[in-house]
């Protein structure tokens, strides 16, 4: 037993080793090629990288959440594209808060869609013959919880974040090469994530149903699978909006224009 440790743990300092030795010398080409700003960018990723892993290690069911944050976040990176690549014209303003603010009204959309799911649809499909009011009685004498509550802060977390949406795209942060397909991508991307998180707020009235009426806590309603249908085509034109290429057009022109007026990131 003590050779197998001695023998693992010195595997593991031989490779730790390789690994400084080459981390150094991507570090050191790193600086040369893209500068310090954006090596730094590339640590700090990774050290939250090895930090989301240990943490879903400890807690797995973390790894629910953190695996669609690190997709949205690769996408979004590929949206943007290396430093100095124009591949098209930038958006005006108006253009950039229209675009977002269509995204953000399919993203409350699908909120209202999985809000009227978890809360309506759903329970009366697992109770067929039952109103709705009886439904929500029945849990209240059996002394479970509706989930109303965590389905409203849910909602309303999703409601916040599409309004910021078309805000945050006004900045002229968002006025640089690309925008056209990170404003699309991460438009996608919200609404993916509504469909993803929605089995949270409606965990609780799930387990109540299932306690209260002994059927089973999963979603039972057709809307269940249209939801999944929904988050699924957003998800899949995340990608393909994120690596199709785009014409270049006059885009180096207008991009020197937009520096002129005022530097942009």
């Amino acid at each position: 037993m003590a050779v197998s440790g001695t023998v693992t743990f010195a595997t593991i300092a031989v490779f730790a080793l390789i690994g400084i030795v080459n981390g150094i010398g991507a570090v050191r080409i790193g600086l040369s090629t893209f500068g310090l700003k954006r090596i730094a960018q590339f640590v700090l990723f990774g050290i939250a990288a090895v930090l989301s892993m240990a943490v879903t290690a400890v807690f797995p069911i973390l790894g629910v959440l953190m695996a669609p944050a690190a997709v949205a976040t690769a996408l979004f990176l590929a949206a943007g594209g290396p430093r100095g690549q124009l591949p098209q014209q930038p958006l005006r303003t108006v253009s950039r808060i229209g675009l977002s603010a269509m995204f953000s009204l399919l993203a409350i959309c699908a909120v209202a869609f999985a809000t009227l799911h978890i809360l309506v649809w759903n329970p009366l499909a697992k109770m067929p013959g039952m109103s709705l009011s009886e439904i929500y009685a029945a849990m209240y004498e059996a002394e479970q919880p509706t989930g109303v509550a965590v389905v409203a802060v849910w909602a309303g977390l999703f409601i916040a974040a599409a309004i910021a949406f078309p805000i945050c795209c006004s900045l002229r942060r968002f006025a640089g090469p690309r925008s056209t397909r990170r404003i699309i991508v991460t438009g996608a991307m919200l609404i993916t994530a509504v469909g993803v998180t929605q089995w949270f707020a409606g965990f609780t009235i799930g387990m109540s149903l299932a306690d209260t009426f002994f059927v089973s806590g999963g979603d039972s309603a057709a809307s269940g699978v249209a939801l999944s249908v929904i988050t699924t085509l957003a998800a899949v034109f995340a990608v393909f909006a994120s690596f199709v290429p785009t014409p270049w057009r006059d885009a180096e022109q207008r991009y020197e224009q937009l520096h002129a007026e005022q530097p942009v990131l």
